[in-house]
């Protein structure tokens, strides 16, 4: 064949042996590119897999490690329970609180202590818990005071000491000159709690479980 009879705008012309190495060449790049194709779309998937697998191993880690400290949970809830119903009994009940201010009168005047004024202030709300604040009034030398304070915070119910303020008691002699002695005035804000009415419920159903439980 004339090489002016060979056209490479025009496929017709070309020689047989030509035109089936080219269609052959054109459906290997055709199948290639497809298979490339697909080969990404798989390899896309396939990493998704795996990412998937991980993040479940790394899911049934965590829920195995968290079942095989559930019993030790179980057991620092039980704990922490007690310590909470312990605290609790420590907090007055309404008869207990009616009966604080002579609790601390007596401990006034069993430590010699003078009471010049003992009384309840406003209450104050809290979210689980309402503070009942006294305001004492009290004088005695530093150890009696010392003392006052020690028994004060030993009260079987919980009583806390606030803020207090102390200052020297001068007295004047038969001349009317200052006469320094050593009894101090001690004021002072101390603090009992009472748990509110549905944290005593709360406290109930917890005490109830703890039993189920037991």
């Amino acid at each position: 064949m004339a090489g002016s009879d060979f056209n490479i705008n025009q496929i017709e012309t070309w020689p047989l042996p030509v035109r089936l190495v080219s269609g052959l060449i054109v459906a290997g790049l055709i199948c290639y590119a497809s298979w490339a194709a697909m080969g990404e779309d798989l390899q896309n998937d396939l990493d998704s897999e795996i990412r998937t697998e991980r993040s479940l191993r790394d899911q049934f880690a965590e829920k195995a490690r968290q079942a095989a400290n559930l019993e030790a949970y179980k057991e620092q809830i039980v704990e922490l329970e007690s310590l909470l119903d312990a605290q609790l009994r420590q907090l007055p009940n309404s008869n207990e609180v009616a009966n604080l201010l002579d609790d601390i009168s007596f401990i006034a005047q069993d430590n010699g202590l003078t009471l010049a004024s003992i009384k309840w202030e406003p209450e104050v709300q809290k979210e689980i818990y309402t503070e009942l604040p006294m305001n004492i009034h009290v004088t005695g030398t530093y150890e009696q005071l010392g003392s006052f304070a020690a028994d004060t915070a030993a009260l079987p119910r919980i009583v806390t000491i606030d803020k207090f303020d102390l200052s020297r008691v001068d007295t004047k002699g038969k001349d009317g000159k200052v006469v320094d002695t050593e009894l101090l005035d001690m004021k002072l804000i101390a603090k009992t709690f009472r748990y509110n009415e549905n944290q005593a419920k709360q406290n109930q159903a917890r005490r109830q479980r703890k039993e189920a439980r037991n």
